[in-house]
């Protein structure tokens, strides 16, 4: 996996649960199987690193797509991660690209987070962006490095200040160094 997008899922923030026993693994999925989307993802997210389950990719790759279609941000930002890295599918930029800017792009009344919320009577939107700053984050990336777009360190910009607007932990040192250094820029983007 490219380095630089791991840290992206190292220090992203997630409504993740600790998964340490198959029991728990077999109650997210039996959630998962009656379509819930957030079930789904965090079954996808077990199976992808073997918590209560054996890890499989492929797996997880197939419960991503379950919950992407539901429009489940994480998820999405997931299956894009894994076009980029090309570890579970062909690497494709492109298609990485087209999917993050779905992610970023998705307004919340469309996602998996308002659909749930309105059933629980719960707003989750600012849970939404948090989660959503990730894809922001990591279209930003593939500005900035010229990964499936030409590169286009103002649009770059643009959207890690938007990315740092919903929580995203990492967007100000992208700002800071696309706003002075350029050596400290050129550094960064290696990874």
């Amino acid at each position: 996996m490219n380095k630089f997008f791991a840290i992206i899922l190292i220090f992203s923030t997630f409504s993740f649960h600790s998964y340490s026993d198959e029991n728990e693994f077999l109650k997210t999925l039996k959630e998962a199987e009656l379509g819930d989307p957030i079930s789904q993802n965090n079954v996808a997210h077990m199976y992808n690193n073997g918590l209560g389950t054996e890890k499989n990719l492929l797996k997880a790759l197939s419960w991503y797509f379950k919950a992407g279609e539901q429009n489940q941000v994480n998820a999405l930002t997931t299956i894009a991660s894994y076009y980029l890295d090309g570890e579970v599918v062909e690497q494709n930029y492109s298609v990485a690209f087209k999917i993050y800017q779905d992610a970023a792009n998705m307004k919340y009344e469309d996602s998996a987070f308002y659909k749930i919320g309105k059933k629980n009577n719960i707003d989750y939107q600012s849970l939404f962006f948090k989660n959503q700053s990730r894809a922001i984050y990591a279209l930003g990336l593939m500005y900035e490095k010229g990964y499936g777009v030409k590169t286009d360190f103002t649009k770059a910009k643009d959207l890690y200040k938007k990315a740092d607007s919903y929580g995203h932990e990492l967007s100000k040192t992208r700002i800071e160094a696309l706003n002075g250094d350029a050596d400290y820029a050129y550094f960064l983007a290696k990874y």
